[in-house]
């Protein structure tokens, strides 16, 4: 998994909102070449190509939200360190001192989804990790409490489009 900052005018490119992003072949190699020191023209150029590449590729369906209250926080928090965690809304609402209800409606107000949508965001975004670096479909979708390969790969195409095997498929493996 890469991450790359950006500056300038190579944001105005860009979406506003982080995003996963497919990297293509041409996209890689531009990263890599961006990563060794080159004449300011050279960098410039591969910016410009970067950017143009870069807003092609964004899937916004694996988006995350980062959340602002306090308790929202600590769900957060708890499930980005296991998303497997299968605990229900009504077990957060009672560890965090409020009702169900209040939590759903804060889900629905900062992430724009509900918590059941926020907890499969965090799992696919976590499986996106695992699969890049090469880790077995079933250990995946056991570990992030997909109950099988099958409900992942499904869930998965829902989310991206194409199954787990073909997100990736065409892609060299990182220098």
């Amino acid at each position: 998994m890469l991450s790359v900052y950006c500056r300038g005018s190579v944001l105005r490119r860009l979406p506003e909102a982080p995003g996963v992003v497919a990297v293509s072949g041409l996209l890689r190699e531009c990263i890599f070449a961006l990563e060794k020191a080159a004449p300011r023209s050279r960098r410039v150029s591969l910016a410009i190509l970067f950017s143009q590449e870069v807003s092609v590729e964004i899937a916004p369906s694996l988006f995350v939200p980062q959340l602002r209250s306090s308790r929202l926080r600590k769900i957060e928090t708890a499930l980005s360190r296991e998303p497997g965690n299968d605990k229900p809304l009504s077990e957060w609402a009672s560890e965090l001192g409020a009702s169900s209800r209040t939590l759903a409606r804060a889900f629905e107000r900062e992430a724009n989804m509900t918590f059941t949508d926020y907890r499969k965001q965090v799992r696919l975004r976590a499986a996106l990790v695992r699969l890049a670096e090469g880790e077995p479909i079933t250990n995946i979708a056991l570990d992030l409490s997909f109950g099988s390969a099958s409900n992942f790969i499904r869930m998965f195409r829902q989310a991206t489009g194409v199954t787990p095997g073909k997100y990736f498929q065409g892609q060299p493996k990182r220098r």
